[in-house]
């Protein structure tokens, strides 16, 4: 979503950095470098690096003045910009027949309708790109500036296959896409959303194969199921079952050993989804090595039971026990608490609550929350709507398994709200929840250190 370009807002200038000494301040534009419109942050320290810049400014009060600026001898210009992106965010040209964002309600705050496909991200959040919005010129600062690592979905690398699944024309490049990276030096960690009937079975053992064939600049490749939502009244493909998700696992677990003969190192792996419907055990936290797919949820329960381990080795726990009774100084009287996680993880909560945390000591409930909102194939505790975990709750003091009265604390996931903001997918804030329960909701980092660390009477 490209607007009209007006420069790089200065929202912070570090005192005594090279920015302050040069004159810029808060509340700046900065319009030129050298003569060159900077298109982001990146793009600034790329044409401010390596000595000294002029800057074409324009002031708070609309003067326009250019400055000199010199970072030489300094670790960079001390400026904090408003925005990452000066000239907005790339978005998606593609109607991909599994689009999640697509199968949202209406009504929703309307960043969540926003189909992000920027290259830019890609390096820095590590989003997944399609490459079909690509412009010559991101071509060339994509090989100029070496931007590496980049995530990109795949899908399929047959054209018409690709092509189809995403009803974009141009997907069906991806082939001399993926070379062009590869030639460029550029790593590249791919992604494969998995459309029952479509792209799996043999076309997805061509298109892994194509990819591995690449390695080491393909470094990875993420077997991902498509998700679809109560609001998708017609999906492309089959519901996933226990059957089709073992015929997966057993195709990317077979093709990763093969890597692993060949080059020690698995390649690919399979969604955790996949495992959870198919009543597989998850692999221990060493086969995802330093987990190449984490940001795409895969190995993410092997992460949180490793983490759950160290967690208890460090305070020599085990299996809900310490070797010289209470591991750490408790009150006598503890509150019911209530822990809150969707389908995908609720195994593997109460698992860790049974195992690490003396249950004499405190009354916890792990609270498994049905994802109403969006329907029963989405399990994430991500996708919670604020409407569905207050549901939860009263379902389970409306059947009298819980007092309200009784209960101090809910225990809530930071993953189920907006970043830097109290808010759930729905629109309700954590506040609306209190108001609603009426208990006091306390937001944990989701991991297990920190949730054993409360739970266990140690306050983060």
């Amino acid at each position: 979503m490209q607007g009209t370009w007006c420069g790089a807002e200065v929202k912070r200038v570090l005192p005594g950095s090279p920015a302050d000494l040069a004159g810029i301040r808060q509340g700046d534009f900065i319009l030129e470098v050298n003569g060159e419109r900077p298109l982001d942050q990146l793009h600034f320290l790329f044409l401010a690096s390596g000595g000294p810049c002029e800057l074409e400014l324009r002031t708070r009060g609309g003067q326009v003045r250019r400055v000199l600026l010199d970072t030489g001898g300094s670790s960079g210009p001390g400026i904090e910009f408003s925005q990452l992106l000066f000239d907005g965010m790339r978005t998606c040209e593609n109607h991909c027949v599994f689009c999640f964002l697509r199968q949202l309600p209406r009504g929703l705050r309307p960043s969540l309708y926003l189909r992000d496909d920027d290259y830019r991200l890609s390096l820095l959040w590590g989003n997944f790109i399609t490459l079909t919005n690509l412009r010559e010129s991101d071509w060339r600062r994509i090989e100029r500036h070496r931007m590496s690592p980049l995530r990109v979905s795949v899908h399929a690398l047959a054209p018409d296959v690709r092509a189809k699944l995403m009803g974009n024309p141009k997907a069906g490049r991806i082939n001399e896409d993926i070379d062009r990276l590869v030639e460029s030096g550029i790593t590249v960690h791919a992604q494969v959303v998995l459309v029952r009937g479509w792209n799996d079975g043999e076309i997805l053992d061509n298109t892994l194969e194509g990819l591995f064939r690449r390695w080491p600049a393909v470094q990875s490749c993420g077997v991902v199921p498509a998700v679809y939502t109560r609001w998708r009244k017609y999906p492309p493909s089959p519901p996933r079952d226990p059957e089709w998700s073992r015929q997966v696992l057993t195709q990317v677990s077979s093709f990763a050993r093969g890597c692993m003969k060949k080059v020690k190192y698995p390649f690919v792996w399979a969604a955790d989804e996949f495992y959870l419907m198919a009543g597989e055990p998850v692999p221990q936290a060493g086969w995802y090595r330093d987990f190449p797919q984490y940001e795409n949820g895969i190995g993410l329960i092997a992460d949180f039971r490793r983490s759950a381990r160290i967690w208890a080795r460090k305070r020599r726990v085990f299996q809900g026990k310490c070797a010289s009774g209470v591991p750490f100084s408790l009150s006598h009287s503890q509150p019911e608490l209530l822990v809150v996680t969707g389908k995908m993880a609720y195994r593997e909560i109460s698992d860790v609550v049974q195992r690490y945390v003396d249950r004499d000591e405190r009354r916890i409930r792990v609270v498994e929350v049905q994802n109403e909102f969006f329907g029963p194939e989405v399990g994430a505790a991500g996708l919670l709507a604020g409407q569905d975990v207050a549901g939860a709750i009263l379902a389970l003091a409306r059947r009298g398994e819980i007092e309200l009265s009784r209960t101090k604390g809910i225990l809530l996931p930071d993953v189920c709200l907006k970043e830097g903001e109290n808010l759930f997918l729905d629109g309700l804030t954590v506040e609306d929840l209190e108001a609603i329960v009426g208990v006091k909701v306390f937001v944990l980092k989701a991991e297990a250190s920190v949730l054993l660390d409360f739970l266990n009477g140690v306050r983060c």
